[in-house]
């Protein structure tokens, strides 16, 4: 029996329009490749998403299927984790895809550093369900582009908005790093709030600098779905990443964190007057000191008339 060295876990919730194009994506890039397997772990859906899975199992034995009730994203993550056979693990979100050569090259890079390697991030690109396809590549493994980064650029890169993000899907971990913090059940951008505890307990981190994963930006997807609950989640995610930054002193990554914290903070303004988050994103605001060089000129004027009187800023978004 082959060894697993790597498990790829694809939470499924109610995707019947997407998840054949992304299983097609992946399987394709795994050939005959018996180091690796898939399990998709199908949390409740109420569509067609769990035959497809089924279809697939069948399909494939390098498949496993595993169903539950609907715990969501997280919990979903976690199951799949803790039935991973794999040392080392990648996640896929099931309306996302990846490129030909997804699995060659992760397991290159598995293989060339195995001894010494936590972590690996690799680039994303960004598609829309609705516009020309994307661009699917045939690229090879290049060892020349597998970099190691010190734990302060990798803090840094998790706040960089194109490329490497705070995501879990474009990065490969060792198992153990992702058992030792699971993801917290029951949270909205959970992301940003686990992803620097992985790098702060990863022995070494490496960056591939090429792009492996497309990601697929619709309506209705969780990241585009906003509500009180949700941005409650986000706030406390980024002011506790915010806190972590400071106090482990990695100033460059906490200086651009704390400007996609005030531009969150904007929106949560605007968008939930006279809730505990707006009255909690009015006192980040109060407190910042905006400038022209690190926030553009738009956040620097829009700070300003909210520091000002946050209800004349409520009545020009009224005017728009």
């Amino acid at each position: 029996m082959n060894k697993i060295k790597l498990t790829i876990i694809i939470p499924v919730y109610n995707v019947e329009l997407y998840l054949q194009e992304c299983l097609d994506s992946l399987l394709y890039s795994m050939h005959k490749n018996k180091e690796v397997e898939v399990i998709l772990v199908n949390d409740g859906s109420t569509d067609n998403s769990f035959e497809i899975c089924q279809k697939y199992r069948k399909k494939d034995s390098r498949v496993i299927l595993i169903s539950q009730e609907n715990k969501g994203l997280s919990a979903a993550r976690n199951t799949g984790l803790n039935n991973a056979h794999g040392d080392y693990i990648c996640f896929i979100d099931s309306d996302d895809i990846v490129i030909n050569n997804y699995i060659s090259i992760l397991l290159n890079i598995i293989d060339n550093h195995t001894n010494d390697t936590d972590m690996v991030m690799f680039k994303y690109k960004t598609f829309e369900e609705n516009v020309a396809k994307y661009n699917q590549r045939q690229n090879r493994f290049n060892k020349d582009k597998l970099k190691k980064i010190d734990k302060n650029k990798a803090m840094y890169l998790l706040t960089a908005p194109n490329y490497w993000g705070n995501y879990v899907w474009n990065k490969i971990y060792k198992k153990e790093v992702l058992l030792n913090n699971l993801l917290p059940v029951g949270k909205g951008y959970e992301d940003i709030g686990t992803l620097y505890k992985y790098v702060f307990n990863s022995k070494q981190v490496y960056i591939y600098d090429d792009v492996l994963y497309y990601y697929r930006q619709r309506e209705g997807s969780i990241v585009h779905t906003r509500s009180l609950k949700i941005e409650m989640d986000q706030l406390e995610a980024r002011q506790n990443q915010l806190a972590f930054f400071k106090v482990h002193n990695y100033l460059k990554a906490y200086k651009r964190a704390e400007h996609y914290l005030i531009a969150s903070c904007l929106s949560f303004i605007s968008d939930f007057p006279g809730s505990k988050l707006y009255y909690l994103s009015l006192k980040c605001i109060k407190k910042y000191n905006v400038s022209i060089k690190n926030d553009g000129l738009k956040i620097w004027i829009k700070v300003w008339i909210i520091k000002f009187n946050p209800k004349v800023w409520l009545f020009i978004k009224k005017l728009k």
